[in-house]
């Protein structure tokens, strides 16, 4: 399973930060009606994103009536068969079901569930269905069970109307120790050679620390390579393996791999596509070969992983990308359906951390460029094809998205010049414009010691959703607006664009003079007054701006339940109370939704549980909730229970950090808890791991008070 499902990420692009409330009351405006910081809605004319009207490629949600499961990790047809699907979920189900859009049920193909370990990145992983399937009805899948965390692949027979699987079929063909529940590997597909391919990745933790990727000798960190069209209890090895002769394990095609989650056979050519996920910089894509040594751990992408390491004999991969824009990459398909003639040939892939669709394609050099399609809008845990070469793309929560053709629209990216987006003063650039909304949130987000002003610009006669759980649903072509400021000065603002089919956010950097800022499309790492800041690419925004965090993040009842001085009449009133009056809702609040408060985590007025699960909420809970861009079952939402969050003094799934009987929230213990001693680090292993260079003092105070002060779970 791709390597963030372990992890917390950073928002980079959070409609969320702290400040600019005030306590003094606001006057009475009279009739009952509580008081209002302003009078009336601001006609915003300017600010207001572009909406698509269609690219070349758009994702379009499938089987939407069927029953929702979550850990979708692979979707299949079987050979030369479009009637059926096969959805393959890491719990250890296999569902089947009509390959129809309307299609409401499916039924369980194979339940395996009593002997998969579903936990973090181990599960059911892969399923491959027999080349000649529709007459021997084999097939085959492999998991990660047992109590000492093994692999296996597996070999079943469907019964003889292929509806289900034969009872007493199950062949084991092959077992593998795991010294670690991470990097399991997962992919097994037949190639064009009748063979059966396998994934492994190198065991896990981190850095391959039994250098399991280098040792001929380990099966571990490799592509396998085995016959097993005999249908016996064993498999053969095929002639031409690297090593069938000798010199290493017969059975590897391939090694130097960490984590081989996805890799794909382009259906015209038979190359082998591979993404290997990367450790602390760098997301690959290879094209496999009989015997390649694909580097690691001596590299990782084309850089030397270890120091100083000697390239000679490693195989470079076709295309790289850092941690800038992703961390953890998701291997697709290249592109050989008839729908889309404008994508043929060309690599499709995305990355489980910034959820965006990807392609790659050649230029004139025969060097592979890499363009943005869409976002994935949640996290993308694998690729399907189907038996027309049409591609789907599977977020981990259940969702299935469909590569389509769509009409071409105009560019919805906004002006380069900050002064020329229409959503700030057109006389000075560092003042919103005059149809912006101002707005704060109780608890903000960690963002190195920057403080932090928010602005909404929604467009005229559109109003606001709110959702049962508090959340606001903004109307297409509205704009967040941010901007970060250090000792007075401001050096980044942000926009977060609805631009319809999805939000995106873009980065501007202020320039020296102060007169105005200048997009920033690449992710960039600079000076800001003595220390590190990250300018973040639309790639590292769409990490935590998915479906699960609706997308705007901090705006929600709780979060703007508090007072704020309105700058343009200098009334102090509650905000909630305020947009209600100027009408922003499509419904006026309940008094259950009136009263939805998220604490102020640096308020004393609170508890300490309250304080902590407050800060949890707004610095973790965007990824670590129910389809979130992560696959362990953590949920640190404030309206979570502690004992249902999955983190009380239960054992860490990323790694115990060299921890005795670690956990990750250790009753009592913060020297045990991993929760708090990822706060306090600034190395590979840090918690958040991106666009954050400073530990937040305060906040891993509060934390391990928290973890101090809890005796139990309950």
């Amino acid at each position: 399973m791709p390597k963030l499902t372990l992890i917390w990420f950073s928002i980079v692009l959070a409609a969320c930060g702290g400040g600019g409330g005030s306590n003094s009351p606001a006057p009475d405006p009279g009739n009952g009606a509580p008081p209002s910081g302003l009078a009336e809605r601001p006609n915003n004319s300017s600010c207001i994103a572009k909406v698509s009207s269609g690219d070349a490629v758009a994702l379009q949600t499938v089987f939407s009536s069927l029953p929702s499961n979550n850990a979708l990790v692979g979707l299949y047809q079987a050979p030369n068969s479009s009637e059926w699907f096969y959805a393959v979920h890491q719990s250890g189900h296999i569902y089947r079901f009509a390959n129809q859009a309307n299609v409401s049920n499916k039924t369980v193909f194979l339940d395996v569930t009593q002997r998969v370990d579903f936990d973090g990145e181990s599960g059911l992983l892969g399923l491959a269905f027999d080349p000649d399937y529709a007459n021997n009805r084999r097939f085959y899948i492999y998991y990660t069970g047992g109590d000492d965390l093994t692999s296996y692949l597996e070999r079943y027979t469907a019964s003889s109307d292929f509806a289900s699987v034969e009872s007493q079929s199950r062949t084991v063909l092959l077992t593998l120790d795991q010294p670690y529940g991470n990097h399991n590997g997962g992919q097994i597909a037949f190639g064009p050679d009748g063979y059966l391919y396998i994934g492994l990745g190198d065991g896990g933790f981190a850095g391959d620390p039994h250098e399991n990727g280098q040792n001929l000798n380990a099966l571990l960190g490799k592509v396998l390579r085995i016959d097993v069209r005999n249908g016996g209890t064993s498999y053969q090895i095929p002639v031409d393996n690297p090593f069938a002769s000798g010199g290493g394990r017969a059975e590897i095609f391939a090694y130097g791999l960490r984590n081989p989650w996805r890799f794909s056979f382009d259906r015209a050519t038979g190359r082998l596509w591979l993404a290997d996920v990367g450790q602390n910089l760098w997301e690959e894509i290879n094209i496999v070969e009989n015997g390649d040594n694909l580097g690691w751990n001596l590299t990782e992408g084309d850089h030397c992983y270890t120091p100083n390491c000697d390239k000679t004999g490693l195989k470079a991969p076709v295309y790289e990308y850092s941690h800038d824009d992703g961390c953890s990459v998701t291997g697709g398909f290249v592109y050989r359906g008839s729908a889309i003639a404008g994508l043929q040939g060309q690599y499709l892939f995305s990355d489980f951390c910034s959820a965006t669709l990807w392609r790659l394609q050649q230029n004139d050099q025969q060097q592979w460029q890499r363009f943005t399609i869409a976002p994935a809008g949640g996290p993308p845990a694998a690729f399907a094809e189907d038996s027309q070469g049409e591609i789907y793309l599977l977020i981990y929560n259940g969702t299935i998205k469909k590569l389509v053709a769509a009409g071409s629209g105009e560019s919805v990216t906004p002006a380069e010049k900050l002064s020329e987006t229409g959503c700030v003063s057109a006389v000075d650039p560092k003042q919103p414009a005059s149809g912006l909304i101002p707005y704060t949130i109780n608890s903000p987000f960690w963002s190195d010691g920057a403080e932090k002003t928010r602005y909404l610009g929604l467009p005229n006669n559109t109003t606001i959703t709110v959702q049962n759980n508090g959340d606001l649903l903004l109307p297409a072509g509205s704009v967040l607006v941010k901007n970060f400021s250090l000792a007075g000065t401001v050096f980044e603002t942000r926009l977060l664009m609805h631009h319809g089919s999805h939000w995106q956010g873009y980065s501007y950097r202020w320039q020296s003079d102060g007169l105005d800022a200048i997009r920033q499309d690449s992710a960039l790492v600079a000076d800001v007054q003595g220390q590190q800041w990250l300018f973040p690419s639309a790639a590292q925004c769409q990490a935590c701006h998915t479906d699960a965090a609706n997308d705007s993040l901090g705006l929600t009842l709780g979060q703007l339940n508090k007072s704020l001085l309105y700058p343009s009449t200098q009334i102090n009133a509650n905000q909630l109370d305020t947009w209600q009056h100027i009408a922003l809702f499509s419904s006026p609040l309940s008094a259950s939704q009136r009263q939805q408060l998220l604490p102020d985590y640096r308020d004393g007025q609170y508890s300490l549980s309250q304080r902590a699960r407050a800060y949890l909420d707004s610095n973790c809970a965007h990824c670590h909730q129910p389809g979130g861009p992560t696959s362990v079952a953590i949920d640190l939402r404030y309206a979570t229970a502690l004992s249902a969050t999955g983190i009380c003094d239960q054992p860490p799934q990323a790694g115990d950090l060299g921890i005795a009987n670690a956990r990750i929230l250790a009753p009592g213990a913060p020297e045990r808890s991993t929760l708090w001693q990822r706060m306090q680090r600034l190395d590979q292993f840090r918690m958040p791991p991106l666009s954050s260079f400073q530990v937040d003092q305060q906040g891993a105070g509060l934390i391990r008070d928290f973890i101090v002060n809890t005796a139990n779970c309950s």
